[in-house]
């Protein structure tokens, strides 16, 4: 199934998985791992909390957003702004990490200008070293959607995409660049995300019908499910760690 390493860890709880996530992140740059892609939406808030306390030095560290609403940056949707309240806001230290954004601050609604913006400022930096993601429950991670998978092939650093029931659009890491990143965290928390994990683990074709199915079936790299025991797929039900070798 994956291309290089696949491996999946159940904790008892939300805060213990968000707790192993950030201590891997932490690891990450122990190991002299500078460029971290991380997460947005509302399931990382606690980790983030949490890597602030575990992270006394970001000094070189670089964080990149795995994708943005195309929102101002104070707005409740903007990703930015939930980075800034749950991380930047709680670190205790002089140095906080250098944070590229995916938006320029004065054209953010302007797909022309922040495609320049991030070949200019944030394609230079690509790949990442290691990211975390979340993933919806539907599949989806950073912001590539099921809808979006015929535009997976393109080799394209960044993909812009406008869903139907939002007011926004939204620009991401692309799925080209996902599968550049050696190493990928995938946090996964409570019971709805659970059924999406059941349904990869059990799917028998190769065709993949998720976003998440695509990256496993694509990345060379090494991806690592973080669960709470409500996320676990149901063979790992009794909450040990199991690890997959292509």
């Amino acid at each position: 199934m994956p291309g290089n390493s696949l491996q999946v860890h159940v904790l008892e709880s939300s805060t213990a998985a968000s707790a192993t996530a950030a201590e891997r992140v932490h690891e990450f740059i122990l190991s002299g791992c500078k460029i971290i892609a991380v997460p947005g939406g509302k399931t990382p808030q606690l980790f983030y909390q949490l890597l602030a306390d575990n992270i006394h030095d970001w000094k070189g560290v670089k964080l990149v957003l795995t994708d943005e609403r195309m929102v101002p940056p104070e707005d409740s949707h903007s990703n930015t702004s939930m980075l800034q309240q749950n991380l930047f806001a709680h670190c205790a230290c002089e140095s906080l990490p250098d944070y590229m954004p995916l938006l320029p601050k004065n054209d953010f609604m302007d797909k022309t200008k922040t495609r320049q913006f991030l070949d200019q400022c944030v394609q230079p930096h690509l790949p990442p070293k290691a990211a975390v993601c979340g993933l919806g429950s539907d599949g989806h991670i950073a912001g590539l959607f099921e809808d979006d998978i015929d535009s997976f092939s393109t080799k394209e650093s960044f993909t812009f995409s406008n869903r139907t029931f939002e007011n926004h659009q939204r620009v991401s890491l692309s799925m080209h660049t996902l599968c550049s990143i050696p190493a990928i965290i995938c946090l996964v928390l409570g019971k709805k995300k659970g059924d999406i994990l059941n349904t990869v683990f059990n799917a028998e074709t190769t065709m993949p019908s998720s976003p998440i199915e695509f990256l496993i079936n694509h990345s060379p790299g090494s991806i690592t499910f973080i669960c709470d025991r409500a996320a676990a797929p149901d063979f790992l039900s009794d909450g040990t760690s199991t690890h997959y070798c292509n």
